[in-house]
């Protein structure tokens, strides 16, 4: 065991790398009993020592190998990696410096005490009765050794054997022994390598003469202060020590008396619609009392509640002394809205916001993002609660819960809601002996928008429609509805590629004596414009067809004429619900004429589930 307690320890039947950190540990324990707080006090011998111990450790243990059997989750090279941390940290080079440094001012100052220094710096020293103008006078006095003898401690010791390794001035230091107090003299005799005070003693006396007892004698016997010799210097000088100067005040006035200082300190609105402020008082004269809003005098109490607004408070002391005033704001009562919710039905998902009211900005809240006062949190799972703490600069908080359910609902456009109205085809079907011909559709533009008016087609369908309709075919009743229910079914198909299916749909019914279908959402809007010549059996026909929600507006290119037809026979459709409405159409039974009056008239025979 070493001076500190501490030495190599190994437990039996541990391993080698538990062992060798509790040796680590040792060494580190020393380093902490060696530090003081005072550099002086540092067995700096004993530090480099354990240094050096703790340093070879590291290297031996930075040379072993980690294997599976080492136990409580140590290894090697964790080990090493601690201890070359602190090594490598307490570098010792620098504290060295430091100490030597100190060595070396602590000389210089010493020596800057003795006459014999001052007269080697200046040898123009001399005796004089005075001083001439210009010079420096230089009085010697005697100071006896009246400070209390204190042990010299052994890092004293230490530190004055490394002193006499580097300094071996003896005869300049055997003066300086001379003049040192008896207390520090056996740690300057083993400065300078000798082994006790009467070797040293030896030593001065083999250097100087008897007479020195006489003078030893004389100077025990002077009364302190006593003015010794005088020397002048003749120009003017000043030592090495930091200059003093001597001020003399004349009488000082009193003090102005200082006023008090009002300190506060806000708390957070409660629901009871106050906030408690608190209130200290320093300087000036207790006791003390308070004024509110420039009211009355009233004892300074340590709180009082206030309600929000801005208020002014001011002490005064019992002088009569009153403290700056002191402006508060007291801030309205942090709260939060009703969470609104935004919901995204095809995820799943929702996204809740809430406004927060009172309190004092900027705000923060627990999760979410905060935008002024407004809070976003989300989107989170249908069904799921989440807390939200919310808190002001003034670190006042409240909280809110959200959850909401978002119900199974329908991602179509409009809510679902479609409609399919008939309107007539732009040429009608030819009979036996009324065929035509196409000679030219020049356009055939279609343009479908969302609600917002955004465009989701935009394409001109003439080239398509022409290869199916043209090529010089003759249009007979027969293939007019099947190159119809063709052409309908290719541009159904082309607006599908850019919008999906069940978007807009246009379909032909043969059936009803050649009716166009279009199928579309409520909030969606459409135009189609064909403009094309036809020849044959039905004359020739320049005309422009423009199909709307509305209906069909019919332009001749040649002619005059120009009128609307409107839809008809619309059918409600819900797409979310997959549900269709009621169709419009009456079931006719027969249609037989009837003579009258010199005419024939149609007389319809209705179904028995019609009201005619």
């Amino acid at each position: 065991v070493d001076a500190v307690g501490f030495t190599e320890v190994a437990i039996p039947g541990a391993s080698s790398v538990f062992n060798s950190a509790l040796n680590s540990m040792s060494l580190l324990v020393r380093f902490t009993l060696m530090l003081e707080s005072d550099l002086y006090m540092v067995d700096w011998d004993e530090f480099e020592k354990t240094w050096d111990r703790l340093k070879t450790l590291s290297e031996e243990i930075g040379l072993q190998e980690d294997n599976d059997d080492e136990d409580g989750g140590l290894s090697w090279q964790e080990l090493n990696r601690q201890i070359i941390s602190v090594v490598y940290a307490c570098r010792i080079e620098g504290f060295i410096a430091i100490r030597d440094e100190y060595l070396r001012r602590l000389a210089k100052v010493r020596r800057l005490r003795f006459l014999s220094h001052f007269a080697e710096k200046h040898p123009g020293l001399q005796h004089k009765a005075g001083v001439p103008i210009g010079g420096t006078f230089v009085i010697a006095y005697h100071e006896p050794d009246n400070q209390p003898v204190r042990p010299v401690p052994e890092r004293d010791r230490a530190i004055l054997r490394e002193a006499a390794r580097r300094r071996r001035d003896i005869p300049e230091e055997i003066e300086f022994f001379e003049a040192i107090e008896v207390s520090e003299r056996v740690s300057v005799a083993e400065r300078f390598g000798v082994r006790d005070l009467f070797e040293f003693g030896d030593l001065l006396r083999s250097r100087r003469l008897d007479r020195d007892e006489v003078y030893d004698a004389v100077i025990e016997s002077l009364p302190s202060g006593a003015v010794v010799a005088d020397f002048f210097l003749p120009y003017l000088c000043c030592s090495d020590c930091p200059p003093i100067q001597y001020v003399i005040n004349g009488p000082q006035a009193d003090p102005q008396p200082e006023p008090p200082v009002l300190a506060t300190n806000v708390g957070c609105t409660t629901p009871n619609g106050a906030a408690t402020v608190s209130i200290s008082v320093e300087g000036g004269t207790s006791p003390y009392q308070l004024s509110i809003n420039g009211g009355a005098l009233q004892e300074l109490p340590d709180s009082l509640p206030l309600a929000p607004g801005t208020h002014t408070l001011q002490a005064t002391d019992s002088e009569g002394l009153q403290s700056t005033p002191v402006s508060i704001n007291v801030a309205e009562i942090l709260t939060t809205s009703e969470p609104t919710f935004v919901e995204d039905p095809a995820a799943g998902t929702y996204t809740a916001s809430f406004v927060i009211n009172g309190g004092t900005s900027p705000y923060s809240v627990s999760t979410g993002v905060v935008s002024n006062d407004v809070v976003t949190v989300g989107p989170l799972n249908s069904g799921a609660t989440v807390a939200v703490e919310v808190a002001d600069s003034a670190s006042c908080t409240t909280s809110v819960t959200i959850t909401h359910t978002v119900e199974s609902g329908c991602d179509k456009p409009c809510g679902g809601e479609a409609v399919r109205c008939r309107v007539p085809a732009w040429v009608p079907v030819p009979s036996r002996t009324r065929t035509y011909v196409y000679e030219a559709i020049m356009a055939f533009k279609i343009e479908l928008n969302d609600e917002n008016g955004h465009v989701l087609v935009a394409e001109d369908f003439s080239q398509p429609a022409m290869s199916i309709l043209g090529g010089g075919q003759e249009i007979t009743g027969a293939s007019h509805n099947e190159l119809m229910t063709k052409l309908m079914q290719e541009l159904s198909a082309f607006i599908a590629l850019s919008i999906g299916e069940d978007t807009f749909i246009v379909s032909y019914d043969p059936d009803a004596g050649g009716m166009l279908l279009f199928e579309r959402y409520v909030c969606h809007h459409f135009s189609m414009s064909i403009t094309f010549i036809v020849a044959g059996g039905i004359g020739a026909r320049n005309e422009e067809w423009t199909y709307t929600p509305e209906g069909v507006h019919v332009r001749q290119t040649d002619g005059n004429l120009e009128y609307e037809i409107p839809s008809f026979g619309c059918i409600n459709l819900d797409k979310c619900e997959d549900t269709v409405g009621e169709d419009c159409r009456v079931k006719i039974a027969n249609i037989a004429p009837d003579p009258a009056n010199g005419a024939i008239a149609l007389t319809a025979g209705f179904d028995p589930s019609v009201d005619p």
